[in-house]
């Protein structure tokens, strides 16, 4: 009994990995349907170039993908305006805490990977510490990333909250 368990066990942690499963192949007939086994690897995007800080351009938490300036209302005058891109063949990834009480918030997007449509934002959000001096001012997290052209993708975030944290460079 004991064998049994152990490989239903193994079965189920291996489905559970991320990036493997089980592709369904085959006609519309369910009995010539076969199943094989695939590993779907994420590719890293590259980031070109970024900024980040405050803005009440992004008031909501969440990730966003901006592949013209008509996607984000005011993009003129926000600080998404400074950074070099070219819509035809690049988008902007943004990263938002949206509103905060105080300052010594930040975000910082680490690294981004496509794994088929999802793209993973992987980043950091840092919150002030216990006791840690802020400024007493409401504020708008972000970071922003400019990467080649994405489309028909689907945002996933890969988020590491921090406490206390510095700014990073």
């Amino acid at each position: 009994m004991k064998p049994v368990l152990a490989a239903t066990f193994l079965a189920a942690s291996i489905a559970t990995l991320p990036g493997c499963g089980i592709l369904q192949k085959g006609d519309t007939n369910a009995a010539s349907s076969t199943t094989v086994p695939y590993t779907q690897l994420a590719r890293p995007i590259g980031i070109v170039d970024g900024t980040a800080g405050e803005s009440e351009a992004f008031p909501d938490p969440g990730v966003l993908l901006i592949n013209h300036p008509a996607d984000l209302p005011g993009y003129n005058t926000s600080p998404l305006a400074n950074l070099d891109v070219n819509f035809d063949n690049q988008s902007i990834i943004v990263l938002a805490l949206g509103q905060q009480p105080t300052g010594g918030y930040w975000a910082s997007i680490d690294a981004l990977q496509l794994e088929g449509a999802d793209l993973v934002v992987q980043g950091r959000a840092n919150r002030p510490g216990d006791g840690q001096m802020v400024s007493q001012v409401i504020s708008h997290p972000f970071s922003a990333v400019v990467v080649p052209k994405l489309q028909n993708v689907t945002l996933l975030s890969d988020i590491n909250a921090v406490i206390g944290e510095p700014r990073p460079e």
